[in-house]
């Protein structure tokens, strides 16, 4: 399949993804600020789900490097990987409306768990392709994957916990996703200063 339809729909799902998320906010019912404190949930929520959306686009991008035609099975698991990203917004929308609620935080726990699953899915399937065609496998795709292992057991315990202490679901994801930029941030400050 051609690499640039799958990339280009790709990048239109995502960006599709992260309007509907912004659209989902709504004008607090006053100017004071005490109206914007109480969907402070709601917002907290939002910028967490977009910074990890812009995450799983980074990574996206990565993996569609090495290719200059996507593999059909590659394709699909895109598509899988596409449609568990789509929930987003409404496990977002909830979680931040009902942060206490243990339903509407294992569901947004579960969506992050079922991303990062079928994110991995896409790697290995990736990965082998590359093998097939006896290309290397890129250093970003293999340190990516070691992070998105950790992630993935770290949702399902927090998914377990959730039951326990509803709020744990987007705590850890919050958590997550400030080792993965601060990850990300470290090890593009590395590079830059080993090009020097």
């Amino acid at each position: 399949m051609d690499k640039n339809r799958v990339v280009a729909l790709s990048d239109g799902v995502i960006a599709i993804i992260m309007t509907i998320m912004v659209l989902e906010l709504k004008t607090p019912i006053s100017g004071g600020w005490n109206a914007l404190l109480d969907d402070k949930f709601v917002l907290i929520s939002y910028v967490i789900s977009f910074t990890a959306t812009y995450y799983f686009w980074t990574v996206h991008h990565d993996l569609f490097k090495s290719f200059d035609k996507i593999p059909i099975n590659s394709a699909w698991i895109n598509a899988i990987y596409l449609l568990t990203l789509s929930f987003l917004p409404f496990t977002t929308s909830w979680v931040g409306r009902f942060l206490w609620a243990v339903p509407a935080e294992l569901t947004y726990s579960v969506n992050f768990l079922l991303i990062t699953a079928t994110t991995l899915w896409f790697e290995h399937t990736i990965k082998q392709d590359l093998i097939h065609v006896h290309q290397a496998i890129p250093e970003t795709v293999l340190k990516s994957s070691r992070l998105l292992k950790l992630t993935l057991l770290l949702n399902f315990i927090c998914c377990l916990i959730t039951y326990l202490w509803a709020p744990t679901g987007i705590i850890a994801v919050a958590v997550i996703l400030t080792v993965w930029i601060w990850r990300s941030v470290s090890s593009a400050a590395h590079e830059y200063s080993q090009n020097k």
